[in-house]
């Protein structure tokens, strides 16, 4: 966690550092780009290291992999059987490994055409309800798009592997800022030089917020000890709600980082 946490730190410090003129270079996509190529260094040799004294691996729990009663609430059933048909259509990789990578790959372009629709919708929702796009990207749109990572956190967190649900979800928001935002930051300044009106009045607000969130669950973490409980989620979504409404209130700008 320490680790994970601290890297994502630096990700939103770098960030900082390279939105505050309201320029992108390609120097600053291509160190955002090269950061996270040491970030996939730095994991692969933590795998080497020697277990921690006294660390012991999580028992897994044998309904990990179930999909649940579908009759816990009427009508669940019928609502997810398209999911179901089209979820047989896919090879299994855990009957068959051999289709593993072609699954993997499957599944992020499912999820990239997916999160391509639903920014495309949630900018006519801005429309609609004439508001600031950036409201909604904020809020419904990184909502929306962060829901694979409520999916595998859960199922990860029901294996018994609590430590891999919340390095999880920092991952993920290291990967969106050296990734997701560096690597169109590289290609773009690349073919067309540097992209200029970057952020706005209340970017350093946001990343403050960033920055304060990371402290935040590292704080109430290292509180329990590193175990994470129903309060520390509790906690977390009431945190959320407060940021939701700050926003659309307007008591927390909209042109900064979500």
């Amino acid at each position: 966690m320490l680790r994970d946490g601290f890297v994502y730190g630096l990700a939103v410090f770098l960030l900082f550092l390279f939105v505050r003129d309201g320029v992108f270079t390609v120097l600053e996509g291509a160190i955002l780009v090269g950061s996270y190529l040491l970030y996939l260094g730095l994991l692969l040799s933590w795998r080497r290291l020697p277990p921690a004294a006294g660390e012991k691996k999580a028992a897994s729990s044998k309904a990990a992999d179930e999909g649940g009663d579908p009759s816990r609430f009427p009508g669940q059933a019928a609502l997810f059987r398209p999911v179901e048909l089209l979820l047989g259509a896919i090879p299994d990789p855990r009957k068959r490994p051999a289709w593993t990578l072609p699954v993997f790959c499957l599944s992020v372009l499912i999820v990239g055409a997916g999160t391509y629709i639903l920014v495309r919708a949630g900018i006519h929702l801005a429309q609609l309800l004439q508001v600031d796009p950036a409201i909604v990207a904020l809020t419904i749109i990184a909502g929306g798009s962060s829901v694979p990572e409520l999916v595998s956190s859960a199922v990860v967190a029901r294996q018994g592997k609590g430590d891999m649900a919340i390095a999880n979800a920092l991952g993920s928001n290291t990967f969106d800022i050296f990734i997701s935002l560096g690597l169109p930051v590289l290609i773009s300044t690349l073919l067309y030089g540097k992209v200029e009106q970057v952020g706005g009045v209340n970017i350093t607000a946001s990343i403050i917020l960033l920055f304060a969130t990371l402290i935040m669950v590292l704080g109430l973490l290292a509180m329990q000890k590193f175990k994470a409980s129903r309060l520390f989620g509790i906690l977390l979504i009431l945190a959320y709600l407060v940021y939701v409404v700050a926003v659309y209130k307007g008591w927390v700008g909209a042109e900064g980082v979500g």
